[in-house]
């Protein structure tokens, strides 16, 4: 009888943990990519690279001129847009931590290809997609 009680108990006490599946150990960037007079622009290449591995991830906007890229790992990255038709857009030294979900949009002027206008802007630390805090914990710290 006492074995019974202490499985129920056992099985409730892990009912009422919450699940920890929102953790992840990478980030995510979206955004919008507009024209001039601000409607959306799809088709537009968008390349992520890693400053630190110079690994480069590609995508390209929707037909509502929207970017997803998720599973990133936390580093340092530029992000470039580049479409035929337009200047391109690049903004350089953006940070992306565990959690984080980060919203880059880019205005993207008429112009050639050959065009680029760089924007030297850091990313902000905080996060406008959710109300969720994390942190990076170094291997070394972690004994």
């Amino acid at each position: 009888m006492c074995g019974k009680s202490s499985g129920i108990t056992l099985l409730l006490f892990l009912l009422a943990i919450p699940p920890a599946g929102a953790q992840t150990p990478s980030g995510e960037l979206s955004g919008t990519v507009t024209d001039p007079s601000g409607l959306t622009v799809p088709g537009v290449t968008i390349t992520l690279t890693n400053q630190a591995t110079n690994v480069v991830r590609v995508v390209q906007t929707n037909e509502s001129g929207l970017y997803v890229i998720s599973a990133i790992p936390p580093g340092i990255y530029d992000l470039k847009a580049e479409l035929s038709g337009f200047q391109s857009v690049e903004r350089k030294g953006l940070i992306v931590q565990v959690g984080s979900a980060n919203r880059i949009s880019f205005p993207m002027a008429v112009g050639e290809l050959a065009e680029t206008i760089q924007v030297q802007a850091h990313s902000p630390l905080v996060q406008t997609e959710n109300a969720a805090i994390s942190t990076v914990i170094e291997n070394r710290a972690i004994v």
